[in-house]
């Protein structure tokens, strides 16, 4: 990552793992300022010392840096609110197919006339549609896009501070689609949970369809059932093993959830999730671990929607291989079990 002063000056503070294959071995390291490169054992210590080297960077100064723009805290900012115009976008995006162009910039043009900067970076992003032949005019739409992207970063990112690195966010068409915050073991600031609260409730992640995070508490699952927002892709990986389980009933707050995958060495509260197609359970000691083997039978035949099941790895019990074994019985639209490595499909 790097980060930038008022004067220009820049720093790169990175954390990788390293395979060392002569050694049959690896290790993280932490590159940070001018020091050199340290190694650890672990990533939970890596990454202790990755958020030292970027809290020490921010209080010396530096902020992290966006496509060549450093962040800075937005400014006093009006949105605008078109239900009927964010509505259309809306079903186009949950029909998982591509957006249709003119109602992208029919709201682009409704949020830029009444000075919501969503509009701008909305509008910004088909700058370079179409073919460019000109150089010059190349470099001044591309500077244009970059200005688009910073007034993203700046509402998205800017107002979280030294916090900001810890979020990845994913555009798509000039629209916020994804986020991420994988990089959360050990992080001083906000806790998770308030870091999810905060930018599932920014205006700019309206359209926001996936979220990933890594090192995930319980109190961040409730942060998330809580939203109330659009989400359709969810992962969610626990910190460490033999932490608390997650309870996947807090999620039943989000109507149009369609992929779920839950890394953790134990869940409970299968949720109702009225729309989910994909479950993957991982990191599970064994089918036990999700609560109770029945219940997840009957989830499994009870559930509306869901299409494929994957729990790995894990100890086949009796239920599941039973229900296993004769696909004619399972819901029509099951189209595959997998439990460990054995896998049923129709």
């Amino acid at each position: 990552m790097r980060l930038r002063n008022r004067h220009g000056e820049t720093v790169d503070v990175t954390v990788a793992y390293h395979d060392d294959r002569e050694r049959d071995s690896g290790s993280w390291v932490v590159d940070a300022l001018a020091g050199r490169p340290r190694r650890f054992a672990s990533r939970s210590k890596a990454l202790a010392a990755f958020h030292e080297a970027m809290h020490e960077a921010h209080d010396e100064g530096f902020v992290l840096e966006h496509e060549g723009v450093p962040l800075s805290p937005p400014g006093e900012t009006t949105f605008g609110s078109f239900p009927e115009l964010e509505a259309a976008v809306d079903i186009e995006i949950d029909l998982a197919r591509p957006v249709d162009e003119d109602a992208l910039l029919v709201l682009g043009d409704a949020w830029a006339t009444a000075g919501d900067p969503r509009g701008e970076a909305l509008l910004g992003e088909r700058i370079l549609s179409g073919t460019v032949t000109d150089p010059a005019e190349f470099m001044r739409r591309k500077k244009s896009l970059a200005v688009s992207r910073g007034v993203c970063d700046a509402h998205v990112l800017g107002s979280l501070g030294a916090d900001a690195y810890r979020v990845q966010v994913k555009l798509q068409r000039g629209l916020v689609f994804g986020l991420e915050l994988h990089l959360e073991t050990g992080a001083p600031g906000r806790t998770t949970a308030q870091l999810v609260t905060e930018l599932l409730a920014n205006p700019f992640a309206r359209f926001v369809r996936e979220l990933s995070i890594r090192d995930c508490e319980p109190d961040v699952l409730l942060a998330i059932g809580r939203s109330h927002s659009a989400l359709r892709r969810l992962e969610l990986f626990a910190s460490e093993p033999g932490s608390t389980p997650l309870d996947l009933a807090a999620l039943d707050g989000l109507p149009r959830l369609t992929q779920l995958e839950v890394g953790a060495n134990r869940v409970t509260g299968l949720s109702r999730l009225p729309a989910l197609q994909g479950l993957k359970l991982r990191g599970l000691y064994a089918a036990r671990d999700i609560i109770d083997v029945d219940p997840l039978v009957t989830w499994i035949t009870r559930h509306r929607t869901i299409e494929t099941v994957v729990v790995q790895p894990a100890a086949l019990t009796k239920p599941l291989e039973t229900f296993m074994a004769d696909a004619r019985e399972w819901p029509a639209q099951l189209r595959k079990v997998q439990v460990g490595q054995l896998a049923r499909s129709r």
